[in-house]
């Protein structure tokens, strides 16, 4: 008397098996690289534009603003304009609106005027 009995093999379930685990499609390291890149090209944008500085009058508004060098500016309403300076050079761009200047002499400049 036979207890258990045989089985045929073409009776039991194919099991797979797992080959390599899928790979992302954009792995760690490369998330980690990209987002690096990405803040330091933003910080070097906030870098390059550290010295400017925007101003603006409202519509009706008016104001007066002086440069570090002594210079003047008075904005009329509804103005912004944006002011660099470095060791060379002031720059001052008018983007909209209407702005008096009184520039403060700079001994160390020549004058354009004769």
């Amino acid at each position: 008397m036979e207890l258990g009995g045989s089985i045929p093999a073409n009776r039991f379930p194919r099991i797979a098996h797992p080959g390599p685990a899928p790979r992302s499609f954009v792995s760690a390291k490369r998330f980690t690289i990209a987002a690096g890149l990405c803040a330091a090209a933003i910080g070097a944008v906030f870098y390059i534009n550290r010295d400017n500085s925007a101003v603006t009058t409202g519509v009706g508004e008016q104001r007066m603003l002086t440069l570090e060098d002594g210079s003047r500016i008075y904005l009329n309403t509804d103005t912004k304009l944006t002011v660099h300076f470095d060791k060379d050079r002031r720059l001052v761009r008018l983007a909209e609106g209407e702005a008096l200047f009184d520039v403060a002499k700079n001994p160390r400049a020549p004058s354009l005027w004769m």
